[in-house]
């Protein structure tokens, strides 16, 4: 009858274990979708960041062609270089968040598949404890 206690005592730390690796995973997995979320998110936002930069540099190219020769001509020339500058600095940022995307993605996959991996253990480890279970019900019955 002992052995039957302890065998049921370790059936039920089994099935708890297994809950507790499954919020685990539950909590691993809402974590990797935050980190993409919060990626493309900034991503997002530089492309917006992007476009208004663009849109004022068109802004400024558009007063220069329209300007004589001359001084003002001049300070817009020098404006307009310095919007070229941010621009590409613009694009160079937009591509590292980009890759940033990318790895959080890999990441997330990565962690997907390690997840399904440790839930068919977990499941599997469950299935037993529950047999092993019913074998020592009918036993003592």
């Amino acid at each position: 009858m002992n052995k039957a206690k302890a065998a049921q005592q370790q059936t039920q730390s089994v099935l708890d274990s297994t809950t507790q690796s499954i919020e685990n995973f539950d909590y691993e997995t809402a974590e990797t979708n935050n980190d993409v979320a919060k990626a493309e998110l900034a991503y997002a936002q530089q492309a917006y960041n992007n476009a208004q930069d663009s849109n004022n540099y068109l802004k400024v190219l558009n007063d220069y062609n329209s300007i004589p020769d001359g001084q003002e001509k001049n300070d817009k020339a020098k404006e307009l270089s310095e919007l070229t500058e941010k621009n590409e600095d613009n694009q160079q940022m937009l591509e590292q968040l980009a890759q940033k995307v990318k790895d959080a993605k890999s990441t997330q996959l990565d962690t997907q598949k390690q997840i399904a991996e440790g839930l068919n253990e977990v499941e599997l480890d469950k299935a037993e404890a529950e047999l092993a279970d019913k074998e020592l019900s009918v036993m003592m019955h």
